[in-house]
């Protein structure tokens, strides 16, 4: 009985000092799916590990965080802009060599550090803008649903997504607190962070038409104006950086055509809709050998592109807030205009509004329905964490 009052005042109230407990958990954790996947699982090849192979095989639990695209950030930090490297965006690699020094384990640990932080303010911040709406109840499977997202070790790797998010979920609290000025600068640095930052542009304009409805929140024109000209400061970071590219290249869409070498399906110059990619997959699965680890990567992707497709329509049959919605949806669909859902499980991390959802979901199912949906979850995620610090690509 003492256990049951206990998590029904967790549920009801819960403070930082709390959500830094989960974080901490969620933070251990996944260093140890780390550690686990370092002593069981063989190496997968020789490239692509965090530092070059000789430092990952000294030290592989510090460098693995920085595999794959965290050596291209690494290299943005030491060397600047090189041939290939325009579709990585600059402001996270920027705030890591301000805080850094040349040395490249130093900057890669501030880079994990900055991840970390980052991860621990976005889901305070995150915390309160859910429960602007709803229940601390959702607000804590909100938050659940999100550390435990089979992809979740990203947020502690050497990579954009912990910024990202903080950046992404500060816009849209400020702008529910009707700080216009202060959402319209995180946008800038976002779209300056990520390609679909960009997207906060549609969405704080549909923000800013609700809360025009809101009788409590209506001000004068002049200062409705005002607020509306604060969220054409998004672009401004996106725009900045498309400036230096065309300073540097001689291309504005560096970022874009920088893409082709990472693979057949990503710059292609065809846009292909969703309901062919879909029908791609499907052919996929019954074709490809199910005893690749290949196999794994294709399942995810087709059930990740599933799964936030079917909780975005419950979403908007539940009210979810329009301008969540149309981020949301626009940062899912962006992907997959290449034909592919590869990376997939990964992009949809900073969908901040899909984890809302799922706490909306979870709050609903019964504690044995719940129990299963999470631990599934956190099994994936094990899997996953375990495969990307050897080397498998997996998002």
């Amino acid at each position: 009985m003492k256990q049951l009052k206990y998590i029904q005042r967790f549920l009801n109230k819960i403070d930082t000092k709390q959500i830094l407990l989960l974080f901490l958990v969620w933070r251990v954790w996944t260093f140890v799916f780390a550690l686990l996947g370092i002593i069981l699982v063989p190496l997968y090849s020789r490239d692509f590990f965090g530092g070059g192979l000789d430092h990952y095989l000294e030290n592989p639990v510090f460098w693995s965080w920085a595999n794959f695209d965290g050596e291209h950030y690494i290299s943005l930090v030491q060397h600047g802009y090189q041939k290939l490297t325009h579709s990585f965006f600059p402001f996270y690699p920027l705030v890591v060599r301000i805080a850094s020094t040349e040395s490249i384990s130093n900057i890669t640990a501030v880079g994990v550090l900055i991840s970390s932080v980052s991860l621990f303010v976005g889901i305070c911040l995150f915390w309160r803008l859910v429960c602007v709406d709803f229940s601390p109840k959702v607000a804590l499977y909100s938050l659940v649903s999100l550390l435990v997202f089979p992809t979740s070790f990203f947020f502690g790797a050497f990579y954009t997504e912990s910024l990202f998010f903080l950046l992404v979920v500060g816009s849209f609290f400020a702008a529910r607190k009707s700080n216009w000025f202060l959402s319209g600068i995180l946008g800038a640095l976002a779209s300056s962070t990520r390609i679909i930052g960009i997207f906060l542009l549609p969405a704080l304009i549909v923000e800013w038409l609700l809360q025009g409805r809101d009788e409590s929140l209506k001000k004068s024109l002049g200062k409705r104006i005002l607020q509306f000209l604060c969220i054409f400061l998004v672009p401004l970071g996106l725009g900045i950086y498309m400036f230096y590219l065309y300073r540097t290249t001689g291309n504005w869409l560096s970022f874009y055509t920088d893409l082709s070498p990472f693979g057949e399906q990503r710059g292609g110059g065809t846009i292909v809709f969703l309901p062919q990619v879909l029908w791609r997959y499907v052919r996929m699965i019954f074709t490809v050998d199910k005893t690749s680890l290949f196999y794994l990567t294709l399942l995810m992707e087709f059930l990740t592109g599933i799964g936030v497709l079917f909780l975005g329509v419950w979403g908007w049959m539940k009210n979810v807030r329009l301008s969540y919605l149309v981020f949301m949806g626009l940062g899912y669909i962006l992907p997959t205009l290449t034909g592919s859902f590869s990376s997939l499980p990964r992009y949809v991390l900073v969908l901040f509004p899909l984890f809302i959802i799922m706490g909306m979901f979870l709050s609903k199912q019964r504690m044995f329905v719940r129990m299963a949906i999470l631990s599934l979850l956190t099994v994936l995620l094990i899997i996953e964490t375990m495969l990307f610090v050897r080397g498998y690509w997996v998002g």
